[in-house]
């Protein structure tokens, strides 16, 4: 494994990002009792720090890239849907369900390119994202969702 491997790997790793957050507020409280004349920026960075880990532990994360884009933190909230992040408007609507959709073939698309972007936002396997049916299009766990629509 590469090192950018290891790093996007850390990047989707809430354990990982958890540790990394918790040895930079300690290096930032050993700073603070060694190096006295920087105490207020220090301060800042540490109570920043200590947001950061807040917002990880409690899972109230924000995508960066929308809430810069539309300046709405509540728009650019990253939702969960079972544990597992969902990114993006495309899926992470709450109203997907089979009435959303005209065929059973649409309903599949969706689905599919759903999992492959959660599995690879969650660092996870698309079989994993089915497995827990994120979105309850596929009941019976035979990755055919839908299938009282037509096209089947």
């Amino acid at each position: 494994m590469t090192l950018l491997q290891k790093l996007q790997h850390c990047r989707n790793n809430k354990n990982c990002r958890l540790t990394i957050i918790g040895v930079l507020i300690l290096i930032v409280i050993a700073l603070l009792v060694f190096w006295w004349k920087a105490k207020i920026v220090l301060w800042v960075i540490l109570i920043l720090l200590i947001s950061a880990f807040g917002i990880e532990y409690f899972e109230y994360d924000i995508d960066l890239g929308k809430l810069w884009e539309t300046g709405s933190v509540s728009e650019s909230r990253v939702e969960y849907k079972n544990g597992m992040k969902v990114f993006g408007e495309v899926c992470a609507s709450n109203n997907l369900n089979c009435d959303d959709f005209a065929s059973q073939p649409e309903a599949q698309e969706k689905y599919s390119y759903c999992a492959d972007k959660i599995a690879t936002d969650n660092d996870t396997t698309r079989e994993m994202v089915r497995s827990i049916d994120v979105y309850g299009l596929d009941r019976d766990k035979d990755g055919i969702v839908c299938e009282a629509l037509p096209g089947v």
